[in-house]
């Protein structure tokens, strides 16, 4: 659902039938229930779909600021609209109190329109909000699939996404087969990609080739320590590995490999890791 309805409650000829049998109306109230109609139509809710054709980079970032853009002039101004009428009727609503309460349906109705007008932000924020956070996600797909096909346009770059899967494919084996070799990790996470490297050794050359192979990734973090097979997973066990590391992890293998592998991820104490040159 990639639009927010606009609440009965807050249609300004539904509160004025209510309200009529008051003998006063609260002008602020008035003004800010036809303000706030205004505020919703400027809205383009259609910016905040981002299941369309999003097919490239370009596209999902212009559709980024088209999103930014309109939380800040349309979502942000409704958000103090809506303030403003919840002010307002509580304001008039606690003076018709004293000294002759107003009647039943003008403080129904009033009382609805408050409510309504704080729902109604609450319910846009969270859309647009959602847009925001799915776009960053779709984004991210887009840049992995650009980098991959950078990556087969370069012969060298292929060429070391190719070893590196053939390090992994023959770690993870060993790890789940011989149980007695030790294999040892180093994870390179990105903004974009995260992936691992297994071996006997996961010192400053594997680093560099992971850098190489997320050529074009910001934000590179490592992490190390050690793989084995328990409870039927690929179980990474290191100093302060994050929990979202697991899905992570997870989604690199398969991008790598082409296959799933059940990966776990917890922290633990890590066994003669030779971590002398990563630094």
């Amino acid at each position: 659902m990639n639009t927010v309805d606009y609440p009965s409650a807050l249609v300004f000829a539904t509160w004025e039938r209510a309200a009529s049998a008051a003998k006063s109306r609260p002008a602020a109230l008035v003004d800010g229930l036809k303000a706030l109609r205004k505020h919703y139509d400027a809205i383009d809710f259609a910016i905040f779909d981002t299941t369309g054709k999003l097919g490239s980079v370009d596209a999902a970032k212009e559709r980024g600021q088209q999103i930014d853009a309109a939380i800040d002039r349309r979502v942000k101004p409704l958000d103090v609209q809506a303030r403003i009428v919840e002010s307002a009727a509580g304001k008039w609503l606690a003076e018709r109190k004293k000294p002759r309460p107003a009647p039943a349906a003008a403080v129904g109705a009033t009382d609805a329109a408050s409510s309504a007008a704080a729902a109604l932000s609450r319910d846009i924020a969270a859309l647009a909000n959602a847009a925001r956070a799915q776009l960053a996600k779709r984004l991210a797909e887009l840049e992995t699939s650009q980098a991959k096909a950078a990556a087969q346009d370069d012969p060298q770059l292929a060429q070391h996404r190719m070893r590196l899967k053939t390090k992994v494919i023959e770690g993870l084996r060993i790890v789940k087969n011989r149980p007695d070799h030790e294999i040892v990790f180093v994870v390179c996470a990105g903004n974009r990609e995260c992936l691992p490297y297994l071996g006997p050794v996961a010192g400053a050359t594997q680093k560099a080739l992971l850098k190489t192979v997320l050529k074009g990734d910001t934000g590179l973090k490592f992490y190390f320590g050690r793989c084995i097979y328990e409870e039927s997973s690929y179980t990474f066990v290191g100093l302060a590995l994050p929990s979202a590391l697991r899905k992570r992890i997870e989604r690199g293998l398969f991008d790598l490999t082409g296959s799933a592998w059940r990966v776990r991820v917890r922290s633990g104490t890590v066994k003669e890791l030779d971590e002398d040159d990563d630094k």
